[in-house]
């Protein structure tokens, strides 16, 4: 939508290519763009233009200049917005300015050449142009703005602001944090994020409130260290349990536990030795390891692994019956969990630092 709003803005900006005056001469026959109707013949990427210019009403404006390039009836050139819509279908006939004349070809000597008021909108539309300026060279040509952060008009096109105000918004979710943060991994932070959404699991599972909770509740002076570590677990064996959910479905091939906790290993192995390291914070003594059965109050403890067991095994059963009941089950026996995971988890603190 925002890259389709950029193009039609480029049309209207007039910047300097090429294809701006070849499209007016050859695609829509030298008459306006508002006058062109969307049609089969033209390309995807003139339909796409031609069906975005209701939208146009919250984003462009025009600047009169010399009024040789501002369509009378269908720029919003003043303060009533395209005149068209003011006047309806009898607009053109009661004003006496056809359809497709420019805002220049609406003045006769130096003057705004309307007819005597015959309605309460033409008496309006007579006192806004008695506050306008009259179109005239000396002005310069005529120029189109585009809606800025402010709320007001500019000369410049921002992406950021056309998407703000063009998306329909939703409700913040508490678990965007925990999909979308600095130490991602993209293909997996999608996934999760599809999981969440409840679009591959029937329902995300249980543990994901609990998750939520633990990440944003850790304490500790290695709380926030511990909390990626969490959040890289939590997104790749999501991912992975994805993998094998279409490995299963499509080519009924199913990994061993030891095979998909080898998978898990590695992943957060690589994403983890690929992040930076500023300097240490704490002496190499001190250096703290992550397994969970090692170090007394440590974060992660049999609270934490009963957890992250919860939450493989509620993956794997949200999607278990989407499974051919001919391929195997991957059962995640309790006591396979506690030293895979540890396992996994087994990395130094320093290496997020």
């Amino acid at each position: 939508m925002v890259f389709r709003l950029k193009r039609v803005w480029l049309f209207f900006y007039g910047s300097g290519s090429l294809w701006v005056p070849w499209l007016c001469n050859n695609r829509f026959g030298g008459t306006s763009v508002w006058l062109t109707n969307d049609s089969p013949r033209f390309s995807w990427t003139v339909r796409s233009m031609l069906q975005l210019k209701q939208d146009l009403l919250l984003f462009l404006r025009c600047n009169i200049g010399d009024g040789n390039t501002a369509s009378f009836w269908y720029d919003y050139w003043t303060d009533l917005g395209p005149l068209h819509l003011m006047f309806g279908p009898g607009g053109p006939g009661s004003l006496r300015i056809p359809i497709a004349v420019t805002v220049s070809q609406a003045v006769r000597d130096g003057n705004w050449n309307l007819p005597p008021a015959r309605s309460e909108n033409a008496v309006t539309l007579q006192i806004i142009l008695s506050t306008l300026p009259i179109p005239s060279a000396d002005s310069g040509g005529d120029t189109y703005l585009w809606r800025n952060h402010s709320g007001g008009f500019g000369s410049s096109f921002s992406t950021r602001v056309t998407w703000e105000r063009s998306r329909t918004r939703s409700p913040l979710v508490n678990w965007h944090s925990i999909v979308w943060f600095k130490e991602e991994i993209p293909r997996c932070s999608f996934i999760a994020w599809t999981a969440f959404l409840g679009r591959y699991m029937a329902s995300p599972p249980s543990s994901l409130s609990s998750m939520i909770e633990l990440c944003q509740h850790l304490q500790g002076p290695h709380a926030s260290r511990a909390t990626v570590v969490l959040k890289l677990l939590n997104q790749v064996i999501i991912y992975s349990l994805w993998r094998e959910r279409n490995a299963r479905i499509f080519t009924s091939v199913s990994a061993t536990p030891e095979a998909f906790f080898r998978v898990v290993d590695r992943a957060m192995r690589d994403r983890l030795l690929s992040l930076s390291r500023p300097p240490a914070v704490v002496s190499n003594t001190e250096e703290l390891n992550l397994r969970a059965h090692s170090l007394p109050g440590s974060l992660f403890n049999n609270a934490t692994l009963s957890l992250l067991k919860n939450r493989i095994s509620g993956g794997y059963t949200s999607f278990r019956s989407r499974v051919s009941p001919s391929s195997a089950t991957l059962r995640l026996g309790p006591e396979l969990l506690p030293d895979k995971l540890s396992k996994v988890m087994s990395l130094k603190i320093s290496s997020l630092t």
